[in-house]
């Protein structure tokens, strides 16, 4: 049973395993950098207007392409800004109520987001249970508990398999609204790497997973309130605020003992009221991204040849039902039957485009956009002048009817 290099977990959904927070008021300075564009000329510069056209249009990628340029502008003056911002906070509103996971269970519904769910409605087939407990490093009895646990509070619809003894199918059942942006009622989510789950499996006090999970999504969401600075590798929360999730027991010196754990991913430092987390260099948002983006587009590049080497023997006079092995092929990657079959080609932009989109979406959507396209638009002769804007429009009309669906 093969884990996923990455995969993308529900930020929601961790935060009712660990223990939702008791309603509170978010203070945070947001450090920025902001470009003066008079002084550094930007009237004439193409690149601003290719900006502001980004801006207007929504063009993420344009606007991420115009603002490298001004990063490394030699006329650029960038100036310090410094502001607070305050917001009141109600998970329970905002995530809806679950009750709180134990240890084992939290570590199990982390570890079923890395056995490739299904993209639609995340459900993954015939998982054994003896290997389970291998990777979370307990009794075949604690997985069937913690199974039992995550169906009866409902993160989890689990099934026996039905074909494999030993083995469950599994719904991870808010799995359908991880890409749902804000205005859709999504809550948003993390993409964690294989080598952190290892890590967080590793720890053996619940309370230090729950801290370093809570440390996790705090540092998260603080890259997001400050996008310019996706760096950020530190955030201070109070004693006050770290109680309001955890068990009632867990007083100041129960949350510094847990974090003083050799096993803590996260490094601490203690102060009167508040504690500040610090996450190593490698799980900072922009690394993260960096390293999700340059596996996804490999990972394309690895498909895209696949197809191109099956199309190549297919080659331009191809017999359906005269080379079973072709045709065993061309159905595994469901294209269309034809008696001619083009390469796909494409640009190094190209590809990071489909790799943003993987990050966006998930890479099954991605997969399926790709495929849809070819059999519909490059079978039938059709030229396609941008072909990641194509690949979105498919994605997002088949997510509206995924949505409508629900």
């Amino acid at each position: 049973m093969e884990l996923s290099n990455f995969a993308r977990i529900g930020k929601g959904v961790i935060s009712k395993a660990i223990g939702l927070q008791k309603n509170y008021t978010e203070s945070f300075e947001k450090v920025t950098k902001k470009l003066n564009e008079e002084k550094s000329g930007c009237a004439s510069c193409p690149i601003c207007q290719l900006k502001k056209q980004a801006l207007e249009s929504g063009i993420q990628e344009d606007l991420q392409f115009a603002e490298a340029k001004c990063e490394n502008c030699p006329y650029a003056v960038f100036e310090t800004h410094t502001e607070t911002e305050k917001k009141y906070i109600n998970e329970k509103n905002k995530f809806g109520y679950q009750p709180t996971l134990s240890n084992n269970a939290i570590k199990l519904l982390l570890t079923y987001h890395f056995l490739q769910p299904d993209n639609t409605i995340g459900l993954i087939k015939d998982v054994s249970i003896k290997n389970l407990s291998k990777i979370i490093g307990c009794s075949v009895t604690t997985i069937r508990n913690c199974n039992q646990m995550l169906a009866d509070y409902g993160y989890c619809d689990i099934r026996e398999s039905g074909l494999y003894n030993g083995c469950v199918n599994v719904m991870l059942m808010e799995y359908r609204n991880y890409h749902k942006t804000a205005k859709e009622g999504g809550c948003g989510y993390i993409t964690m790497p294989s080598s952190l789950l290892s890590e967080l499996l590793s720890i053996k006090n619940v309370n230090t997973l729950r801290l370093n999970l809570k440390g996790i999504l705090e540092i998260d969401n603080a890259s997001i309130h400050d996008v310019k600075n996706m760096n950020i590798s530190s955030v201070t929360i109070s004693y006050v605020q770290l109680r309001g999730f955890l068990p009632s027991y867990c007083k100041r010196n129960v949350i510094i003992k847990a974090l003083e754990q050799e096993d803590s991913i996260l490094s601490s430092k203690f102060f009167d009221k508040s504690v500040s987390f610090n996450i190593p260099e490698e799980y900072r948002a922009k690394k993260l991204r960096e390293t999700f983006l340059e596996h996804e587009e490999k990972e394309i590049k690895i498909y895209i040849n696949c197809m191109n080497e099956i199309f190549k023997n297919a080659g331009n006079d191809y017999v359906p039902g005269e080379d079973p092995r072709t045709d065993t092929l061309l159905a595994d990657f469901h294209i269309a039957s034809s008696t001619s079959y083009e390469q796909i080609n494409l640009t190094d932009n190209d590809y990071k485009d489909l790799a943003f989109m993987c990050m966006q979406y998930n890479q099954s959507l991605v997969f399926g956009a790709i495929v849809d396209t070819y059999n519909n638009y490059i079978l039938n002769g059709e030229k396609i002048k941008k072909f990641g804007a194509l690949i979105r429009t498919i994605i997002r009309s088949k997510t509206a009817y995924m949505k409508h669906a629900a």
